[in-house]
């Protein structure tokens, strides 16, 4: 079976899975490869290049087995910053075995800093800390600006006028 994902249609990813015949199973994979190319939105010389391929075949097959919960438990390095796709939430791996969250008002500081801080306290709270803000606030200081130009340039045209 070949599966292929397209992107604005182009190949994103391609995939070929072998099958045969079981008869317990019925039809059970025997091997795949697939390859992952580069797509960007922008022109980019890696567009339509491979990014990953892999080749992979089953040399053994169980099914149902009873299975320990902790062998899909990952356990990762004290000190390890972690980003878990699954959950969309970042955070650091201490090594007394407890995590420390990093808040998306955090997303910004530094490793260290996030390291030696709870949760929250390492959100930074300038104005300029956030382009998106600095941006705002100049376009509203511009547009102050230009509204006192043109109400002085009325009331000097106003006053000619009557004067």
């Amino acid at each position: 079976m070949r599966i292929t994902e397209r992107a604005r249609a182009v190949v994103a990813s391609d995939a070929l899975i072998e099958y045969k015949a079981d008869p317990v199973l019925d039809w059970v994979p025997t091997s795949w490869s697939a390859v992952e190319l580069w797509h960007s939105e922008d022109p980019s010389p890696l567009n339509g290049t491979i990014r990953v391929s892999y080749d992979a075949e089953v040399t053994q097959l169980n099914v149902n087995t009873a299975l320990d919960a902790t062998a899909f438990t990952l356990a990762f390095p004290a000190e390890t910053w972690v980003f878990d796709k699954t959950r969309r939430q970042s955070y650091i791996q201490r090594a007394d075995g407890t995590t420390r969250l990093v808040a998306p008002a955090e997303k910004r500081a530094g490793y260290e800093r996030l390291r030696s801080t709870e949760t929250g306290e390492a959100a930074d709270e300038r104005i300029g800390s956030s382009p998106v803000k600095a941006a705002i606030i100049a376009l509203n200081i511009a547009i102050l600006a230009g509204l006192v130009v043109t109400v002085k340039r009325i009331r000097r045209s106003t006053t000619r006028v009557s004067g």
